[in-house]
C-alpha cells in the first residue's frame, strides 16, 4: 500500500481543481510503481489555520475550518448501535474543533442503507438534505425526504432515515443542538414496532 500526503497549501498553488490533481498524482504513482489504483491511498494534509491573536482566548485561533474529504469517516459507529451500511464524518465537535454547544456531521448513505430507530434524550437534531432520496419517520409519522429538505427532530422522538433511491446516495448534513459531541446527545436505540 502506497501512502501519500500532500500539504493543502501545497494543492492551493496548483492552477487546476484538487480532484484532477489528485487523479494525476495517483496515475504517476501507480505507473511508477506498477501498483493498482486500490493500492494508492491519497491524504490531504489540512492546512494549519493562522494565528489570531484574539483577547481572551489565550492565543488560540478563532479561524477553524476544514472540508468533509480532510475528516475520515467515524468508524466506531456500528451496525448493531443501527447505523447500517452508512458512514458519518465529524466535522464539528470537540476533539476536531474544540464545540461545547453544537455537533456537525456529514452523512453519506448508499442505496438501500439506513440508520435504525433512535433517539437524543439531550439534544435536538436538525438536518439538511443534500443528494438522493430517504424515507424519514419521526416518532409515528413517515415522510419522504430529498434535497433542499431540512427536518427538525425534539428531544427524546424516536426517529431513523433509510436511503430510498436504488440508483443514488443519500447525502445529508446533522447538526445535534446544546452538545460537543455524538455521545453527549443522550443517543440509543428503540425498538420498531
Amino acid at each position: 500500500m502506497a501512502n501519500i500526503t500532500i500539504d493543502e497549501n501545497v494543492l492551493g498553488k496548483i492552477k487546476k481543481p484538487k480532484g484532477q490533481v489528485l487523479d494525476e498524482i495517483a496515475a504517476a504513482v501507480r505507473q511508477a510503481l506498477g501498483l493498482d489504483l486500490s493500492e494508492i491511498e491519497m491524504h490531504i494534509q489540512e492546512a494549519a489555520p493562522p494565528k489570531v491573536q484574539t483577547k481572551g482566548m489565550e492565543g488560540k485561533s478563532l479561524i477553524r475550518k476544514t472540508r468533509v474529504e480532510f475528516v475520515n469517516p467515524d468508524p466506531s459507529r456500528k451496525p448493531e448501535d443501527g447505523w447500517m451500511g452508512f458512514h458519518i464524518r465529524w466535522l464539528i465537535d470537540d476533539v476536531s474543533m474544540g464545540a461545547t454547544q453544537g455537533t456537525l456531521g456529514y452523512a453519506f448513505f448508499p442505496p438501500g442503507s439506513q440508520h435504525k430507530m433512535h433517539k437524543h434524550d439531550h439534544a435536538e437534531e436538525f438536518t439538511i438534505y443534500l443528494r438522493g432520496r430517504g424515507v424519514r419517520v419521526v416518532g409515528d409519522q413517515e415522510y419522504e425526504v430529498g434535497p433542499g429538505d431540512v427536518a427538525f427532530v425534539p428531544r427524546g422522538i424516536p426517529h431513523g432515515i433509510k436511503s430510498s433511491d436504488p440508483n443514488q446516495p443519500m447525502e445529508l448534513w446533522c447538526f445535534y443542538a446544546g452538545v460537543p459531541n455524538v455521545e453527549k446527545t443522550g443517543y440509543s436505540l428503540v425498538e420498531s414496532k
